[in-house]
């Protein structure tokens, strides 16, 4: 499996803020702790696997910030 990046895209801004990273192995980072904190409540809340918990938040977007991913092949 490749490792898979998630990222913040804020739509006024153009900026891009680094959210998740789903590693090769399974594991899953986050790149802030407000992040790592919202992963530990989606497993202990839900019962989710990091996959899962990564597509979760790859879904979720508004109208000021989409979630992009990037693959990267190893």
């Amino acid at each position: 499996m490749p490792t898979r990046r998630l990222y913040a895209h804020v739509h006024s801004s153009g900026n891009r803020y680094p959210l998740l990273t789903l590693h090769a192995d399974g594991s899953l980072t986050a790149d802030d702790d407000e992040m790592a904190d919202a992963i530990a409540g989606l497993r202990d809340t839900h019962g989710l696997s990091n996959e899962a918990i990564f597509h979760y938040m790859k879904n979720k977007a508004n109208a000021y910030v989409k979630h992009v991913e990037e693959i990267e092949d190893e």
